[in-house]
C-alpha cells in the first residue's frame, strides 16, 4: 500500500464561530477482512463514511487499514466526511500534491456521493480570512459539495470567485468523492509546480486559445463525454461567463468525468488540463497536459511545451525539452506552438537570440494559418 501520512484540514461551527481543525490519516497494515479496517477514529460516523466513500473499489482494497485521528474532538455533524475521505484516500495511495480543505457529507448508502453541509457560507468566509492573514505557499485545494456552490448566496460565490482569481485559492466543487480522484493519483503523474500568477494567467489564455484557435473544432469529435467537456469550456468563452465559478466549475466536473471515461484520449486530456488552468490548478493542469502530450494530441503537445518554458528555469536543458515538445505540435499543424518557438528564439529563452529564426518561424505560422482558412 502507498500514500503516506495526509492531513486535510476541515471548518467546524463551535459555539457560533467558524475554526478550521484537521483530520490525519496514515497507512496500516491491512486487517484481513476484518470488519473494522480503521481504527483511533474516535467519531461515531467515521467508519460508515469510510465505508461509503470506498464503495467504488476493487474488493482487496476496501479493507486497507488506515490510523485516523481527528486533531479536535469537540465538533458535532457530518460535515467532515469528505475531508476524512481524502484523507484516507491520500494515505492509502498518494499525497495530495498540494494543501487540502474540504467540506462535506459523505452520504450513507450513497456509494460516495457527497452531500451539502449546512452554515457553508459561514465556513467559506472563514477560510478565505485565513487565507488573507497568512497565505500559504502554495495556494490550497478546497473541495466542497457542488450542491453549496449552486445554493450560495451572490456574496459567497463572489468572494470564492476573487479568491480563485488571485491565485489564493483553487475551487474544487464535486458531486462525488470520485470527481477528485486525481487529488490521490500517483505522484509520478503530476508535473511540479513552479508558476507565477503571471505565468498562470499567461497559460490559462493560451490554453483556452489552443482550443479555439488551433484548428482543432468543437464538433470534430463525436463521444458523449467529449461533447459535454467541449460544450462546457466553450460556454466560458462567452463575454463574462470565465469570472462565473459555476461554469468553470462545470467544466471541471465534466472534463474531469470524460477523462476518467476516456483516460486514453488525449484530447480529452488536453482539454481537462484546460479547465483545470481556468480553475487556477496549475499542477492538475500540468499533469493533464503532460499525459496529452505523451499520447500525441498536437494541443496537448503545445500546452506541455508552454507548460515547460514558462515553469522551467530557463536553462538550456530545459528549454531543449520544452522546443521539442513544441516542434512536435508544430509539426501536427499547432500554430500556437510554432509561434511560441518563434517568441523563444526571439528573446533569447534558453537559447542563443536568433531573429532570423524567428522571423521564419512566424512566417511558417502564416502560412499555417493561410493553410487553415
Amino acid at each position: 500500500m502507498a500514500g503516506g501520512v495526509v492531513e486535510i484540514r476541515f471548518p467546524v461551527v463551535i459555539l457560533g464561530e467558524a475554526i478550521l481543525t484537521a483530520v490525519r490519516a496514515e497507512p496500516m497494515p491491512t486487517l484481513d477482512g476484518q470488519e473494522r479496517f480503521a481504527v483511533g477514529h474516535q467519531h461515531p460516523d467515521a467508519l460508515d463514511m469510510l465505508a461509503d466513500a470506498r464503495a467504488g473499489e476493487p474488493d482487496a482494497r476496501r479493507l486497507d487499514g488506515v490510523m485516523i485521528r481527528f486533531l479536535r474532538r469537540d465538533f458535532s455533524g457530518r460535515s467532515f466526511g469528505l475531508a476524512l475521505a481524502l484523507a484516507d484516500k491520500g494515505a492509502r495511495h498518494a499525497p495530495p500534491a498540494a494543501p487540502v480543505i474540504a467540506t462535506g457529507s459523505i452520504a450513507p448508502g450513497g456509494r460516495g456521493t457527497i452531500e451539502p453541509i449546512d452554515a457553508f457560507e459561514a465556513k467559506v468566509r472563514h477560510i478565505l480570512r485565513a487565507l488573507e492573514q497568512a497565505p500559504p505557499a502554495t495556494p490550497p485545494v478546497f473541495a466542497f459539495a457542488k450542491r453549496n456552490l449552486d445554493a450560495a448566496d451572490e456574496a459567497t460565490r463572489a468572494a470564492l470567485t476573487a479568491a480563485a482569481q488571485a491565485g489564493r485559492i483553487v475551487l474544487r466543487p464535486a458531486e462525488r468523492i470520485d470527481d477528485l480522484a486525481d487529488l490521490w493519483t500517483a505522484a509520478a503523474d503530476r508535473a511540479p509546480q513552479k508558476w507565477s500568477a503571471r505565468r498562470m494567467a499567461l497559460a490559462a489564455a493560451g490554453a483556452l486559445l489552443l482550443v479555439v484557435a488551433a484548428g482543432y473544432g468543437w464538433s470534430m469529435l463525436r463521444a458523449a463525454p467529449l461533447r459535454d467537456c467541449e460544450a462546457a469550456l466553450r460556454a466560458l468563452d462567452a463575454p463574462g461567463a470565465a469570472d462565473e465559478p459555476a461554469g468553470i466549475a462545470a467544466a471541471v466536473e465534466r472534463c474531469g468525468a470524460a477523462a476518467r471515461a476516456r483516460p486514453d484520449s488525449g484530447r480529452i486530456l488536453f482539454l481537462t488540463g484546460q479547465a483545470h488552468a481556468l480553475n487556477g490548478g496549475a499542477r492538475l493542469a500540468s499533469a493533464y497536459w503532460r499525459r496529452a502530450a505523451l499520447a500525441g494530441d498536437p494541443d496537448g503537445l503545445a500546452a506541455h511545451g508552454r507548460d515547460l518554458w514558462l515553469s522551467g528555469p530557463g536553462d538550456p536543458a530545459s528549454m531543449k525539452i520544452a522546443l521539442g515538445f513544441l516542434e512536435r505540435a508544430g509539426e501536427k499543424g499547432s500554430v500556437a506552438a510554432v509561434e511560441d518557438m518563434a517568441q523563444i528564439h526571439r528573446e533569447g529563452i534558453g537559447v542563443a537570440a536568433d531573429p532570423r529564426r524567428a522571423d521564419d518561424l512566424l512566417r511558417r505560422a502564416a502560412d499555417m494559418r493561410g493553410d487553415e482558412e
